[in-house]
C-alpha cells in the first residue's frame, strides 16, 4: 500500500449522507496548479515493468465554456522491472531513468479539460506518453445524478484502440455509475489524516469494452472505480484495471493497471504553514 493510497479514510455511515442529487464537474480557475502521482504497472507473462511519475498541471485558461487549458510538468519519476517477482537491480535501471527523465522532462504535456470530464486535446510526444494523463479524462454526467445511476462513456474504451490491430474493426462500449457519496478525510494540506476536515466523496465505478469483430484478436476490458472529490470539484483518486481477453493465444494476454491520486502542491503546502 502506498502512502498517497490513503485517501479515503475515516468514512461516516451512510446516514449521514446527503440523499439529494449532485452534480459532477470540474472548478478550475487561471493559475490553479493541481498535482497527480501517476503510476503504471504492465504485466506480461513473468514481466512486470512498474513505472511512477509526479506532475503538476497549471491551469492557463478557462474559455467562455469552461473547458480548461493545461500544462502538465513532469516533478519525478522512477520505474522497477520484475521477473517472476524478482526485481532487476537498481544500477542496472538507474541510466535508462535519467534518460527517460530528460526526454520527458524538457517538454511539456498540453491537454484541454471540460467541466464535464472531456479531454478533446492531449499533446504528448507518443500514444504510450499520453496514456497516464488520461485518467484525468473521467467522463461525468452532464446534469445531477442520484447513487445508482449510470451514464455511458464510449471515450474510454476508444483510448485503448491502440491496443488492437489498426487494420481491425472494432466497437467501443462504456459505462459509469455513482456507487456511493461518502464523507472522508484526505491528508491534504494538513499533513494529519486526523484532523484533515471532512469533504464529501462521490465513488464513481467505470466499465468499458474495445470488441474487435475479428474474434482472433483479444478483447480489451476495462473497469476501475474512482473517487471524486465534490466540496473541491476535482477528481482525488482512479484507478482503471485493463486486460486482453480471448482471442487464439490468451497465454500472451497482458494486464495494464494505471493509478492516479491527487496531492497538494508544494505552494498549498506552504500556504497552510
Amino acid at each position: 500500500m502506498y502512502p498517497w493510497l490513503l485517501l479515503l479514510a475515516c468514512r461516516l455511515p451512510p446516514s449521514s449522507m446527503p440523499e439529494s442529487e449532485v452534480v459532477l464537474g470540474w472548478r478550475l480557475a487561471p493559475g490553479m496548479e493541481i498535482s497527480y502521482r501517476l503510476r503504471s504497472t504492465h504485466q506480461v507473462e513473468l514481466d512486470t515493468v512498474v513505472r511512477e511519475e509526479t506532475w503538476s498541471y497549471l491551469v492557463r485558461r478557462v474559455d467562455s465554456q469552461g473547458t480548461a487549458t493545461l500544462e502538465g510538468r513532469l516533478q519525478e519519476l522512477d520505474a522497477a522491472i520484475l521477473n517472476a517477482g524478482t526485481p532487476l537491480e537498481a544500477s542496472a535501471m538507474a541510466a535508462a531513468i535519467d534518460a527517460e527523465r530528460q526526454r520527458l522532462g524538457p517538454q511539456p504535456v498540453t491537454m484541454t479539460l471540460s467541466l464535464d470530464g472531456r479531454v478533446d486535446r492531449l499533446e504528448a510526444r507518443d500514444w504510450a506518453d499520453a496514456l497516464p494523463h488520461r485518467l484525468l479524462a473521467l467522463q461525468l454526467p452532464v446534469g445531477p445524478v442520484r447513487v445508482g445511476d449510470r451514464w455511458t462513456d464510449a471515450e474510454t474504451a476508444r483510448s485503448y484502440a491502440r491496443l488492437v490491430p489498426a487494420a481491425e474493426e472494432v466497437r467501443f462500449t462504456g459505462t459509469h455509475r455513482l456507487e456511493q457519496l461518502a464523507l472522508n478525510r484526505h491528508l491534504g494540506t494538513s499533513g494529519n489524516l486526523l484532523t484533515a476536515p471532512r469533504h464529501l466523496d462521490a465513488e464513481i465505478s467505470t466499465e468499458a469494452l474495445v470488441l474487435p469483430e475479428d474474434a482472433r484478436f483479444p478483447a480489451v476490458e476495462l473497469e476501475g472505480i474512482s473517487q471524486w472529490n465534490l466540496d473541491a470539484g476535482r477528481l482525488d483518486e482512479r484507478v482503471l484495471h485493463i486486460y486482453e481477453r480471448g482471442g487464439t493465444r490468451p497465454e500472451q494476454a497482458g494486464r495494464l493497471e494505471l493509478e492516479l491520486a491527487w496531492f497538494p502542491t508544494r505552494k498549498a503546502r506552504r500556504e497552510n504553514h
